[in-house]
């Protein structure tokens, strides 16, 4: 028995990142590849996404520029973190 192809498309926040993340992604669903996507819950995808027949796992995950220096601070344990997530799924 012949194994689908399985892709988990991540990306997320803006218009930049998903549109090209759906439009690859459609494509590869139309030649038969299984899509996952992995975003964030408060941000444009988790809405988007859905209305295009993919399923969306979520992790929380925030972005750093223009944070301030205190952000920076946690980054490295907030990227730990959203991998330990991402790895999850």
């Amino acid at each position: 028995m012949k194994k689908n192809k399985r892709l988990m498309v991540m990306a997320g926040g803006t218009g930049g990142h998903v549109f090209p993340g759906l439009a690859v992604a459609k494509k590869l669903q139309q030649q038969g590849w299984e899509i996952r996507w992995l975003g964030t819950a408060d941000r444009m995808e988790a809405e988007l996404v859905p209305k295009h027949g993919i399923e969306i796992d979520f992790i929380k995950v925030k972005g750093l520029r223009g944070q301030g220096w205190k952000r920076l601070l946690v980054a490295p344990l907030q990227i730990i973190n959203a991998i330990l997530q991402a790895k999850a799924h």
